[in-house]
């Protein structure tokens, strides 16, 4: 130091005030680089492969931006369509107007979203809402699945956990710190409610909670975790809202914020201490659950497939044409097997396999679909890897045979079925946004396009001698 002090002694003015600048700007990049290399191993080994090149362009509507790629500008305009009126109607729901802008980005495919960075350093990544929709800071992450109602889901998702968030924690980065220290919201809490706000009570909700309540699961409401919790949350919400009223949510929503405690919101609210709130919520499903299965009778039957792990999902279950095999996939935390059980051996064989378990990433049970040949001696599968379609066949025969080729025809197939000539496929599946039905045929690689609208068509089989196909849709007659 006395060194450098001596030398600019020995310089006049300017040359010193030169030198004094040139230090300064050296100073303030050193500290941009290392704070950048900071960041980078901060980061380093958690940036995701990318198998696309994403070219975003955006619409901007008044309270939000909508971001899409190459293929998305269909979901993009009906997110912003959605979007107004959803974020009008939670308004009224949560009584709160929400300030600030904030942003949608929407992928074509859920892998697609699984190769974003952004909020990559989050806890929850991919997991914001049950897995329904990921949402980092004012960005709200969707994806298509070939179902306009799940994206809705989404949208009405991620506009509530943006409100909840402004409400309970503030709308810039130092009141959310402040506020985050002095109130800490539970996930049953936050998630629960969103999940309730995106899709209301549906029959599939009241079959689940109808499970875990017979089975005494969610009789301990406050050790549940995970997915579990967010769920009970969601049914202590609709409870709320059936026996109190719509206008106890916005109610609790606002004394929560003053009082920041959640038990005070409850008791000085509804008049009843969150336990005895509980144990109400668990006594009304239980009565009701148990009235209705009184009159019911268990099936004699036994079942053919056993699984015993909770976290492995059973789908595409497909019977061959003679009625001696099954064909299913199982899936656990993203990795599948595809299974062949023969009915008369009573015995199963594994055909397949493919992805990888993650506890951090959506798992896509949209994955594979699978169809028997009407000749029964394979069973095709249509799948997803590193962003495109491959479709397989998997023989049967004494020797097992495996093939697979690159089906870049459309982006996403929700269902297939052949024909009774072994050529023809029917298929359920997306392109430019849209779920139609088309026709493919195996030997010539074309496709014909079927139907060509705005409503979702899905599961279609051919009749009659293959002369006409039937499917279902969410038209209006």
């Amino acid at each position: 130091m006395k060194l450098l002090v001596d030398l600019f002694k020995s310089l006049n003015r300017q040359k010193a005030i030169h030198i004094l600048a040139l230090l300064l700007f050296l100073m303030t990049a050193f500290n941009s680089q290392a704070q950048f290399t900071r960041g980078t191993q901060m980061t380093f080994g958690k940036t995701r492969v990318q198998y696309s090149d994403f070219y975003w362009t955006f619409y901007r509507f008044k309270n939000f931006d909508v971001y899409s790629y190459v293929g998305g500008q269909e979901m993009a305009t009906y997110t912003g369509r959605t979007a107004d009126r959803e974020i009008a109607e939670i308004e009224k729901l949560f009584d709160y107007k929400i300030s600030g802008r904030f942003q949608f980005i929407v992928y074509n495919k859920l892998s697609d979203l699984k190769q974003t960075n952004i909020g990559l350093d989050e806890e929850d990544v991919l997991n914001n809402t049950g897995g329904l929709t990921k949402m980092i800071g004012s960005k709200v992450l969707l994806y298509f699945d070939g179902d306009y109602r799940h994206m809705r889901e989404q949208v009405r998702a991620g506009v509530a956990q943006v409100m909840l968030n402004q409400l309970m924690y503030g709308g810039n980065i130092k009141d959310r710190l402040q506020n985050a220290v002095l109130l800490n919201l539970p996930d049953w809490y936050t998630k629960g409610l969103a999940s309730y706000v995106s899709r209301g009570w549906t029959v599939a909700d009241d079959n689940r909670l109808r499970d875990g309540i017979i089975s005494g699961r969610y009789k301990k409401f406050n050790r549940l975790s995970g997915e579990e919790a967010m769920f009970a949350g969601h049914s202590l919400w609709n409870y709320i809202v059936e026996v109190y009223g719509q206008s106890a949510v916005s109610n609790l929503l606002y004394m929560t914020r003053i009082n920041r405690n959640i038990e005070s919101g409850f008791l000085y609210v509804l008049g009843v201490p969150l336990n005895q709130l509980t144990k109400n919520w668990y006594d009304y499903y239980q009565r009701m659950y148990l009235n209705d299965d009184k009159e019911r009778t268990r099936l004699a039957a036994k079942p053919l497939i056993r699984d015993r792990k909770l976290q492995r999902q059973i789908t595409q279950l497909k019977v061959s044409p003679d009625g001696s095999k099954i064909a299913y996939v199982t899936n656990e935390l993203g990795k599948y097997k595809i299974w062949m059980y023969d009915v008369k051996r009573e015995k199963r064989k594994r055909l397949g396999k493919g992805g990888f378990k993650s506890i951090a990433l959506a798992t896509d049970y949209s994955f594979p679909v699978l169809a028997w040949h009407p000749t029964g001696r394979f069973v095709t599968s249509i799948r997803e890897k590193k962003g495109k379609l491959w479709m397989e066949y998997y023989h049967l025969n004494k020797k097992p045979k495996y093939e697979k080729i690159k089906f870049f025809y459309f982006e996403k197939v929700s269902s297939f079925n052949y024909a009774a000539n072994g050529q023809d496929l029917v298929m359920s599946a997306v392109l430019k946004g849209q779920t139609d039905i088309f026709k493919f045929n195996t030997r010539t690689k074309t496709y014909q396009q079927i139907t060509n609208d705005y409503w979702e068509d899905t599961d279609p089989h051919f009749v009659l001698d293959d002369t006409f196909i039937i499917f279902g849709s969410n038209r209006e007659e």
